[in-house]
């Protein structure tokens, strides 16, 4: 009785650092898949879908391994408990956080060694990096033959409880760890965007991002099914690995000091927010096929208030005159973007606009209470790219 009044609650928002926990159920090691009877192996994992049914007594058609619905065991009526794939239904959120094993992903390897001569990483970093835990992923959602296993998930939360501020980000130090020489780092960034894209990908309507080191600030790396990409505690020089092809995102320049409004140092660093934005849409352009999404791409530069300046307080010649603040800014990062001669031949000042706080209302992903809010009815009641966008076979 306590497992079928917790198991719904915990399932609902999972905090979630382990994959292979998340879907097998248990830690352990994948099986390839077996048309015959399955049941000779002998596994944990394998056997789990076997020894479970549901409330009437009758088995679980699992999509991974042949279950015969006439056997003896299943003739009885017998208490169900929840199959993984039931409670899989029930969720809504994920917060996505790292693991502490993290702190010793690497296990004293150098990266470097890893770098070939193309400039390509090799995949054989995967065999001797710990990665089980990000990787083990069951192959019928690997392959999609179970096509939605989260048919209800709405919003995904990456590294909310990792913020610079909380002091918990000293789990993953991947950079630091390797800035004792340019090509290790170099590697090391390689290596993140290739992990995160290997990891399987989280793709609900609603996605936003905290500041945090390693993997993470390139995760989710598939285009496509996003429809709204919010950035919180934004920095000019990191904002852009958080950006997601093909969604709308909005990134929030917060005024984390008193002494240092977002509008003054967005202002004195406003070429280097230019420079990051065309070299992560270079990137995409050099994308195959994931570069068709750049269309649909929209970045909205959200600049926040002093913590003690009240937006309804103002006079209509202050209001005026933050008008004329955020029209400035945006002739001015204009005029820093056309100084850059690596823009894209087809290049479109159209992606980008530029907006005081008060016109978003608080992040749906981190407030499930704003998620129906009129502001965002544009964006969710739109269907992502991946639904109207046919798959392309062009290079």
């Amino acid at each position: 009785m306590t497992y079928f009044i917790a198991a719904p609650l915990l399932y609902k928002e999972v905090v979630l650092n382990n994959l292979a926990s998340f879907f097998l159920g248990v830690d352990d090691d994948l099986h390839p898949h077996h048309d015959d009877d399955c049941e000779e192996l002998i596994s944990r994992q394998t056997r789990l879908c076997h020894s479970v049914v549901r409330k009437d007594g009758t088995p679980y058609k699992c999509c991974r391994h042949y279950i015969d619905p006439t056997a003896a065991r299943f003739t009885k009526a017998k208490p169900g408990i929840f199959h993984k794939q039931q409670l899989l239904q029930l969720v809504e959120g994920v917060h996505l956080v790292y693991s502490s094993a993290d702190l010793h992903l690497f296990s004293g390897i150098r990266l470097e060694n890893y770098l070939q001569e193309d400039g390509t990483l090799d995949k054989r970093i995967f065999e001797d990096v710990d990665l089980g835990r990000h990787l083990n992923v069951p192959e019928c959602i690997k392959s999609r033959q179970l096509y939605h296993p989260l048919p209800n998930l709405k919003r995904l939360t990456i590294g909310s409880w990792l913020a610079h501020r909380t002091n918990v980000n000293e789990v993953v130090k991947s950079d630091a760890l390797f800035r004792r020489g340019l090509p290790a780092l170099e590697v090391c960034q390689q290596f993140e965007r290739l992990l995160a894209k290997s990891l399987y990908q989280f793709t609900p309507p609603l996605v936003c991002h905290y500041p945090c080191d390693g993997f993470l600030r390139q995760y989710p790396a598939q285009p496509g099914g996003i429809s709204v990409n919010i950035i919180h505690e934004a920095e000019v020089d990191t904002y852009a690995q958080y950006l997601v092809l093909g969604a709308s995102n909005f990134v929030h320049f917060d005024a984390i000091s008193v002494h240092a409004l977002p509008q003054r140092w967005f202002e004195h660093e406003i070429g280097m927010v230019a420079w990051n934005m065309v070299e992560t849409v270079n990137r995409w352009y050099k994308l195959s096929p994931e570069r068709r999404f750049i269309g649909y791409t929209q970045i909205y530069f959200v600049l926040h208030r002093s913590r003690f300046e009240e937006y309804h307080d103002k006079t209509d010649e202050e209001e005026k005159e933050d008008t004329e603040i955020i029209e400035g800014l945006t002739e001015r990062l204009k005029d820093a973007l056309a100084d850059l001669d690596t823009l894209p031949e087809d290049w479109d000042d159209d992606i980008w606009d530029m907006e005081w706080e008060e016109c978003e209302p608080p992040c749906p992903a981190c407030c499930p209470e704003w998620t129906d809010n009129d502001v965002y009815e544009i964006y969710l009641n739109s269907p992502p790219p991946s639904i109207f966008i046919a798959p392309s076979s062009t290079p």
